[in-house]
């Protein structure tokens, strides 16, 4: 059985972005990562973000 991840759980894991979907999620669980960890760096690439759109 699989837990759910706490907030700022799996910050250094950049991997496995599937879809824009997840990509918005990992956005929104990773907000108070500032500057941003890998995982909301790898989200903000798979949306084709530039770091001066960081927050929307």
């Amino acid at each position: 059985m699989t837990r759910k991840a706490l907030v700022n759980e799996g910050c250094e894991d950049p991997h496995s972005i599937g879809d824009r979907g997840q990509a918005e999620g990992i956005l929104k669980i990773h907000k108070p990562c500032v500057p941003p960890c890998p995982r909301k760096r790898a989200a903000m690439d798979f949306l084709g973000w530039q770091s001066s759109n960081e927050e929307r």
